[in-house]
């Protein structure tokens, strides 16, 4: 997660991948987003993959459900990372990267390291 929010914000607050990888995340049916989701199909399935192995307890759709809950947390804080400010009224830096990261990684990691939604997984 770090390599792909480090670079998407590069380019100062408003940066160009940043903007691109929310607006992929929100526009139903495009173009543009059926190519770059084909693209990422490999990358996506590698990283099901390993989640699966390390989250064993989790059904198989909850493991989908919490990892699109990660990609769209991510999505969203790249793509309006003004949002801070306007919660916080202006007391959270939105341009403090790091500490966005630091939050959103312990998020994610919380969101789908936790117990199943709705009890153990049936051995399979």
């Amino acid at each position: 997660m770090r390599p792909a929010f480090l670079t998407a914000v590069a380019e100062g607050k408003s940066s160009t991948l940043a903007r691109l990888f929310g607006r992929l995340h929100g526009e139903e049916g495009s173009f543009v987003r059926r190519v770059v989701f084909e693209q990422f199909r490999p990358v996506v399935d590698r990283y099901l993959e390993a989640l699966h192995e390390e989250l064993p307890q989790l059904e198989w759709a909850e493991l989908v459900h919490r990892f699109s809950f990660v990609v769209g947390a991510m999505a969203s804080t790249l793509a309006a990372p003004v949002r801070l400010s306007f919660l916080s009224k202006g007391t959270v830096d939105a341009d403090d990267h790091e500490a966005s990261l630091t939050y959103l990684i312990a998020f994610c990691v919380r969101g789908l390291e936790g117990p199943p939604t709705l009890g153990e997984r049936s051995a399979s």
